[in-house]
């Protein structure tokens, strides 16, 4: 089972829930959802996935 969140010399990376690939944690490339316990939480899709699964986007 893979790790959903890596540290590289770029900083703390996120695992795409969808496509699998690690992309740095920040909202250039994830959604903010909300914040919980005083934590930023974030979506488990990229932003990539998230418009292709949840706006249609091709």
């Amino acid at each position: 089972m893979s790790k959903i969140y890596i540290n590289t010399e770029l900083g703390t990376e996120k695992r795409c829930t969808r496509c699998g690939d690690y992309y740095p944690l920040d909202t250039d490339f994830f959604y903010k959802n909300g914040v919980w316990r005083g934590k930023i939480q974030w979506t488990s899709h990229c932003k990539a996935c998230f418009t292709e699964t949840y706006r249609g986007d091709k």
